[in-house]
């Protein structure tokens, strides 16, 4: 294999080897920065799906306390309904005893 006067082969080789690194080293970088990209999507994507699961969560949290509160009222209710009566029956029978008394000692 003839070359041209000057022209050293192992020079040429050493430059293509530099320049293969160095393309080399330049698709590892941008590789390397595409997968930081896709890491740092895909870590926002997980955050806001944990945020809007969080944030259902609470949403059905308050609901399960406001049904929990309109339950018991429910039941508390009827319970103060019947202490009510039963505290205007004794203040009635306090007045009509009262009132007796008082016809009483006349």
């Amino acid at each position: 294999m003839a070359t041209a006067p000057g022209y050293d082969l192992e020079e040429f080789r050493k430059k293509l080897i530099h320049e293969a690194k160095t393309e080399l080293e330049l698709r590892g970088k941008e590789l390397a920065a595409y997968v930081q990209q896709m890491v740092a999507a895909e870590t926002e994507r997980l955050e806001k799906e944990r945020s809007r699961e969080s944030d259902r969560r609470e949403r059905e949290r308050v609901r399960e306390a406001e049904r929990a509160r309109e339950k018991e009222k429910e039941e508390a209710d009827p319970v103060e309904r019947e202490k009510v009566r039963e505290a205007e029956r004794i203040e009635r029978e306090k007045k009509r005893r009262g009132g007796q008394k008082s016809e009483n000692s006349s």
